[in-house]
């Protein structure tokens, strides 16, 4: 069975589905400021600690600086976050093109890191490729908690969905055509 477009005229393709979930996910909380802080002050900030303190260390060191621990504390951030947001989206995505889509990121991103741990990468080449995947493994949680309401702000009207604040207001429509037969 093959979902089509409303006109029922063509199929739409799961890719394109796919790009469209992904792009709503990553578009509507831009909308929420505390799911934007969140993923700002928990994420970057306290999640990826290790990699500040690494930083900081490298540049106010008076001695030799290799950068190892810079190196370490990158490639050791992204598989960790990326292990929880794709495991939250195989285990609680109702989509399956969406865990698909998590099992394959994760898969990636592992082999990333095994492979930026190899001594041809050195410290500098690792650190980018390992920033980057920090990004992706970064994205990868927002997709997965974008719709996660207790990370989102609550709606401008909460009493809207019924009917609004006021109950002395006359609500909208009527009853003029309806008929029970």
């Amino acid at each position: 069975m093959s979902q089509t477009e409303p006109s029922g005229t063509s199929p739409i393709s799961h890719y394109a589905l796919l790009g469209r979930e992904l792009w709503r996910r990553t578009r509507e909380p831009l909308g929420h400021p505390s799911f934007v802080l969140y993923v700002f002050v928990a994420i970057v900030i306290f999640g990826a600690c290790g990699v500040w303190i690494e930083l900081y260390s490298y540049f106010a060191a008076t001695g030799s600086r290799t950068g190892d621990g810079v190196r370490t504390a990158i490639l050791t951030f992204f598989p960790s976050l990326a292990a929880a947001a794709g495991s939250q989206l195989v285990w609680n995505e109702r989509l399956k093109r969406m865990r698909a889509l998590a099992f394959a990121m994760l898969t990636v991103l592992i082999v990333a890191a095994l492979l930026l741990f190899q001594d041809p990468f050195k410290n500098v080449p690792a650190a980018i490729g390992g920033t980057i995947c920090s990004i992706l493994a970064t994205w990868m949680w927002w997709v997965a908690n974008a719709d996660e309401r207790s990370y989102l702000d609550e709606p401008t009207d909460p009493a809207a969905s019924v009917g609004g604040s006021n109950p002395a207001v006359a609500l909208s429509g009527n009853l003029n055509d309806f008929r029970v037969e």
